[in-house]
């Protein structure tokens, strides 16, 4: 297991010295780490701040977007909801700005198995 673990630290340690800003993007943008792991690693492979910055901003911005509108999708069904005084039904919930947050959620969860695939598939053709 160390071994495994050692090997998957290397190859993360080089990563982030080629290409510190799209690794950090990747982990940003994927819903995948928590947010206090994504915020160490940078500092243990010594990320230039401006880099950090950049990354941070460009990679919390998609999923900030997402959940707003989300929630500002609920606050117009609940208050339509009240001014008629009825309660919300399931079918509530299906309208285009709930429908597309929640394909921009699914968007950002697919971005960091695709770009695995096709990173796989691009060294395959190189090789």
């Amino acid at each position: 297991l160390r071994s495994r673990v050692d090997g998957f630290a290397g190859k993360v340690a080089k990563g982030f010295e080629a290409n510190a800003f799209s690794y950090l993007l990747a982990l940003r943008l994927a819903p995948v780490f928590p947010f206090a792991v994504v915020n160490i690693v940078p500092a243990l492979f010594k990320v230039p701040l401006t880099t950090y910055v950049l990354a941070t901003l460009l990679g919390i911005l998609p999923g900030a977007l997402v959940y707003a509108s989300i929630g500002q999708g609920l606050e117009t069904i609940l208050a339509d909801a009240a001014a008629l005084d009825r309660p919300v039904g399931v079918g509530d919930l299906v309208t285009p700005g709930i429908t597309l947050g929640l394909l921009g959620l699914a968007l950002l969860a697919a971005i960091a198995p695709l770009s695995g695939f096709i990173r796989r598939k691009l060294s395959d053709r190189n090789a």
